[in-house]
């Protein structure tokens, strides 16, 4: 008699761990979650060989039996999904045959029958998609369905066509997979056969989804979920849903499409009553929220899943939903004092079950947050608790998370060298356990511990760490952790001369993948990552666009720190392209920002820059006024009048255009023209900037036009001549580069004709030889 099985541990770490063979250093083929049934194919020991009959999972695997409890066998067999559904089409027979015996023996054992046996072809084509082997797959199916149709067998040509999809799909046709998927659709549905319609329906959304329609794809998949859940198939049902995910990850990412799904599998429970599939499914919906930020909405749905726990009267399970209310609470701002209190009563649950495993996780939790309240001797109390209680109990991974624990512990203390001792302890106690979630945290943990200890190698080592944190994020399908590994490589190459165009590719790649994810916080870090080194790379217009995108990002997400630091850098990148007065605004806010922060430290350097901005710019106090007495003393009636009265001309001059702030310059050159308007038309003025504009065609440019800025200048005279045509005023463009000789000639030139529409410019051609640019009759 078959035994069955339910697991009933792990819910605090993912499920329970499935290796592929008895020993407990096998490779790791994944955890199977709480709730899922098994059935017993051997047992040695204390080691388990089991098959999935339902639930999130591997199929099959060998488990500890500890972590199990007996299902009584006609409880299980009489309930709808506990039992695979297997469908009676050729394509549902082919599958559970490569199923049962492997592909393997599957494809030696149809390759037996010969070529012109339809059913080998299709089981051909079954294992051989399952192996990967795309084109052989192909071949295969193409065969069967041409043989079937002589045949004539419809029913058969349909799972053959369906077969033949799949692997057009995996060869990368994904119109020609459409074509056949839909062909077999409208046959499985003229026979009636629901489990295949939802089968094709899933290769349709599949295939529409590689195709870049990722709404139609999402119809296509509902419909197939749907199906398969009257059906009670639970392995279609989670195909169908694993084409949800990826249908709301191609449109909307990755935070929203895991809340769409796992929000919709919470009303199907719900639905059907299942109060322990609403637990689970609500607890991934907490995890969602907790990953994405969303603090209030982890901490409510998490609540949730506690009274569906609870009415189930499972202790264990209840102590974990204790502790993922906790994880959330941490996540509030004032949450500190919540988090402790449930933290502490998911400690004395699990004490009351002697779950000592539990205890030590509810004891890190606890730990941690008495980090962020600055309370770090309780933090190392409660470590050195849990490092007991994982060690009674030979817990290798309790260990290393709290050796994990105290390495952040000590780097929040500032102590770099014990954080990096308990960090490498950390990885060496994790790596190998077969968990990769666990072990890149632990390498991220290394990472920042080398890079905070400083020392000849430290960059090298904080970077081969964070890379092999980013290798195994990427093998597992981890895209945040990807990016928080590549943001930690960028941090780390920033800091040597040699690895900023290195690091801006990491950050450019980690910021891609935060916008992806919606995470706005860490998607404005690495914006301003890419800010910084392209600002170290001379390109300063795309380190500033850079920056201004992390400001803007920081603020939405309340990242006061990020906002102010990336408005720091921006402040650096507007100053260096000699826009001093935008540059000074910036800088006063920046300063705001940091005096709210309480950093005494980033006060003084922006303060500083503030004070080297001013020196720079004009100052706006009144200069000192020259006046002229005129020869004729009787004349003046005891008056003075000012130097615009009677001099017959005026040259205003101004420092080179590159060291201006061009608005502050024109509304000064505009009271200027203000004063002169009314009180003579006797007086010239000549307005000078330098390498802007007046260019005939066919005259040389130069590659680096500095002064483009100062055309506003151009602008306003123009301006100013429409509008008061009376008063005598010319532009004059002096070349970049020259002599005080040389522009003195310029002037003089001007002085003598401005030209026809009163704007003169002059370069320097390849002789060093003063031109004017004039046409020639």
């Amino acid at each position: 008699m078959v035994q069955y099985y339910e697991v009933v541990s792990g819910a605090g770490h993912g499920g329970i761990p499935v290796k592929d063979g008895k020993s407990l250093t096998s490779k790791l083929l994944g955890r199977l979650e709480p709730g899922a049934i098994v059935s017993e194919q051997e047992r040695l020991g204390e080691r388990l060989r089991l098959t999935k009959i339902s639930g999130l999972g591997p199929d099959a695997g060998w488990v500890s039996v500890r972590l199990v409890a007996k299902v009584d066998a006609a409880k299980v067999e009489g309930q709808p999904g506990l039992v695979a559904f297997r469908g009676t089409s050729l394509l549902a027979r082919a599958e559970a045959q490569v199923e049962q015996e492997g592909a393997e023996a599957a494809l030696a054992a149809a390759k037996f029958k010969g070529e012109q046996d339809s059913s080998a072809l299709v089981i051909v084509a079954v294992a051989l998609l399952t192996q990967g082997f795309a084109s052989e797959a192909l071949k295969a199916a193409s065969e069967a369905m041409k043989l079937l149709q002589r045949s004539g067998n419809k029913e058969d040509e349909a799972s053959a066509t369906l077969v033949f999809a799949a692997a057009q799909l995996a060869h990368g046709d994904a119109k020609q997979s459409l074509d056949a998927a839909l062909r077999a659709l409208e046959s499985f549905r003229s026979m009636g056969d629901r489990q295949m319609e939802a089968s094709a329906l899933t290769t349709v959304a599949n295939s529409r989804l590689v195709s870049q329609e990722a709404s139609a794809a999402l119809v296509a998949a509902k419909e197939a979920l749907g199906i398969f859940r009257q059906l009670g198939d639970v392995q279609g049902e989670a195909a169908a849903e694993l084409t949800i995910t990826d249908a709301y990850l191609a449109r909307d990412g990755f935070e929203k499409a895991m809340r769409s799904v796992t929000d919709e599998r919470v009303r199907h429970c719900q639905a059907k009553g299942d109060r322990k599939g609403e637990a689970q499914a609500l607890s991934h919906l907490a995890a969602g929220h907790a990953a994405a930020g969303d603090a209030a909405e982890a901490i409510r749905v998490a609540r949730l899943a506690l009274e569906a726990t609870r009415s189930l009267g499972d202790r264990t399970m209840e102590a974990a939903a204790l502790r993922q209310v906790a994880v959330a609470q941490q996540l509030d701002d004032d949450g500190a004092e919540d988090a402790l209190r449930t933290a502490q009563e998911a400690h004395d649950t699990s004490a009351s079950v002697d779950d000592r495993q539990g205890q030590a996780a509810a004891l890190l939790l606890m730990a941690r947050t008495d980090i962020a309240m600055h309370r770090s001797e309780r933090a190392q109390e409660r470590i050195q608790q849990a490092t007991s209680l994982s060690e009674q109990e030979g817990d290798r991974k309790g260990q290393g998370l709290a050796r994990q624990l105290s390495s952040e512990m000590h780097l929040y203390r500032g102590d770099s060298e014990a954080a990096l001792k308990d960090a490498l302890s950390s990885l060496a106690l994790l790596q190998g356990l077969g968990d990769k979630q666990v072990e890149v945290a632990a390498l991220h943990t290394g990472a920042r511990a080398h890079f905070a200890n400083g020392g000849a190698r430290a960059v090298d080592q904080t970077v081969a760490l964070a890379r092999d944190a980013a290798a195994i994020c990427k093998v597992i399908g981890d895209a945040r952790g990807e990016a928080v590994s590549l943001q930690m490589v960028a941090s780390a190459k920033l800091s040597v001369p040699d690895g900023v165009l290195e690091a801006v590719m990491a950050a450019e790649r980690a910021r891609s993948l935060f916008l992806m994810l919606g995470d706005k916080r860490q998607q404005g870090l690495a914006s301003h990552t890419v800010a910084q080194g392209n600002i170290q790379l001379g390109e300063v217009d795309f380190g500033l666009q850079a920056a201004m995108q992390a400001v803007v990002l920081a603020r939405e997400a309340g990242d006061r720190w990020g906002e102010a630091s990336a408005l720091h850098t921006a402040t650096h990148a507007v100053i260096r392209n000699g826009r001093y007065a935008e540059g000074l605004q910036m800088a006063r806010e920046a300063l705001a920002l940091f005096k709210k922060l309480g950093s005494k430290q980033m006060q003084e350097a922006v303060a500083n820059m503030i004070a080297r901005i001013q020196e720079i710019l004009p100052s706006r106090g009144p200069g000192p006024r020259t006046y002229i007495q005129p020869h004729d003393d009787a004349r003046l009636a005891g008056s003075q009048k000012n130097i615009f009265q009677e001099q017959p001309t005026c040259v205003v001059w101004s420092a080179p255009v590159t060291q201006q702030c061009y608005i502050i310059y024109c509304l000064e050159l505009l009271k200027l023209v203000d004063d002169l308007k009314n009180q003579t038309g006797k007086t010239s003025i000549l307005v000078t900037t330098q390498g802007v504009m007046a260019r005939q065609i066919g005259q040389e440019l130069a590659a680096n036009w500095t002064g483009l800025g100062a055309s506003t200048v151009w602008a306003l005279v123009r301006t100013v001549r429409l509008e008061s045509p009376r008063l005598n005023i010319s532009t004059v463009d002096l070349p970049p580069g020259a002599s005080p000789n040389e522009i003195t000639e310029c002037l003089r030139g001007a002085q003598i004709t401005a030209g026809p529409r009163n704007e003169i410019a002059f370069f320097i051609d390849r002789r060093n030889k003063m031109s004017v640019n004039q046409k020639q009759d």
